[in-house]
């Protein structure tokens, strides 16, 4: 993919469009198969965007190759640190495949305080989003903790 990537980049400093890469899969089928070029491939994401379609979202089934680059490069471990001494609030999901549930974990851990980490049980990374199993779980946790931090007024920056 790197190679793919790199050369793309070639194209566009040299004027040229960019490639473009679905960011889901076309169909339910080649999510199951798993043999998706979608930067996203798995039946969750299929559904979820499914669903979110039927909700009124409209959006373009495409991402530049540079943009899935942005992604891969991306490493929030690298700056979680410097949040504090903002509040930080991270609503996990147990069954969270898309960004491994351990991986953010091991993210909070190398987080300062003031934190707080929510484990919603039974739940893939997008359950936690509107239509979601753990939907309302995450919205009830998200209003406690800004509640407990707005309480405290001016002990926290903002």
């Amino acid at each position: 993919m790197l190679p793919a990537i790199f050369a793309n980049r070639t194209s566009v400093r040299g004027g040229k469009a960019s490639m473009m890469v679905p960011v889901v899969p076309a169909t339910l089928g080649e999510a199951e198969r798993g043999r998706s070029p979608a930067v996203l491939g798995t039946v969750e994401m299929f559904h979820f965007m499914n669903y979110m379609e039927k909700s009124g979202g409209e959006w373009k089934n495409e991402i530049t190759l540079q943009s899935m680059f942005n992604l891969m490069a991306h490493e929030p471990k690298r700056f979680v640190h410097r949040i504090a001494p903002t509040p930080l609030l991270m609503v996990v999901p147990e069954q969270n495949t898309t960004v491994e549930t351990k991986a953010q974990l091991d993210m909070y851990r190398l987080a300062l305080e003031p934190k707080q980490i929510h484990l919603v049980k039974n739940c893939g990374h997008f359950g936690i989003y509107g239509g979601g199993v753990g939907f309302d779980e995450n919205i009830r946790v998200q209003i406690e903790f800004l509640g407990r931090i707005l309480e405290r007024g001016r002990s926290f920056p903002v």
